[in-house]
């Protein structure tokens, strides 16, 4: 049996950090940064070139205007990268979060933004798009809508109606039985009891929310997720006549 794969969103940050920290170091007066002292300086009633005067002498204070990486889709990133290393994936994509090309799911089928725009609905957008070839040949699709939720608080409830919304609208699919969507839903907060229930967060998801055509799960089921959606297809699927020419 082969080693569970898993997932270092810390290791990841730290990287991110370390790579913002010595950018910000040999310039920390970018446009950017400059930025984020003036948004600093007027929320605390200093004057920017107090501000600045102090990051120049105080390393410490001047960690704070270091870019965050939570900012960058550091967490998305290094999700995207784990599925495309399934061998099986392929047709991997990183879905635009905005403009045009954006890919929306309401009522069971992936819209545009045009689409959406015209409902005016208040969805946030599809995140990743892969294929996988099935045992017998068939071509199975896959979106999905991740998040990274580590701590309690209101953001992160929104983050876990967002899930919620993406799995009730996936539920009734109406993109055929080789299509399947998936809310990956990684961090401690969804390992926490629901307020309303025992269960954790992903357990009341897929009680409550999945069925055929979609799922939640964290990256470490991610694999035999996969494998268990093409065996299943196998089955489902009844064996073609080979029909003899005389």
């Amino acid at each position: 049996m082969n080693q569970p794969r898993t997932i270092d969103y810390e290791a990841a940050e730290k990287k991110a950090y370390k790579k913002n920290l010595l950018a910000f170091s040999k310039n920390p007066f970018t446009p950017d940064s400059i930025k984020r002292m003036q948004s600093y300086a007027k929320k605390h009633f200093f004057d920017i070139e107090d501000v600045m005067k102090k990051v120049k002498e105080d390393e410490m204070f001047a960690r704070i205007f270091v870019k965050d990486p939570f900012r960058q889709s550091v967490h998305e990133n290094e999700a995207a990268s784990f599925i495309r290393k399934n061998k099986t994936v392929s047709k991997f994509k990183k879905l635009p979060i905005s403009g045009a090309n954006a890919l929306f799911l309401h009522d069971g089928r992936v819209i545009t933004k045009k689409e959406r725009d015209g409902l005016n609905l208040s969805i946030k957008s599809i995140d990743f798009y892969w294929e996988v070839k099935s045992k017998n040949g068939e071509t199975l699709k896959f979106y999905a809508s991740h998040k990274y939720t580590n701590e309690d608080g209101g953001s992160q409830d929104n983050q876990y109606n967002e899930q919620r919304l993406f799995l009730k609208n996936s539920r009734k699919s109406k993109m055929g039985k080789n299509v399947f969507f998936v809310a990956i839903c990684e961090g401690n907060y969804y390992n926490k009891p629901s307020k309303k229930e025992s269960l954790s967060k992903l357990e009341c998801m897929l009680n409550d929310d999945t069925s055929a055509q979609n799922t939640c799960i964290s990256l470490a089921q991610f694999d035999d997720y996969i494998e268990q959606k093409s065996k299943l297809i196998l089955e489902e699927t009844p064996k073609r006549r080979i029909r003899k020419i005389k």
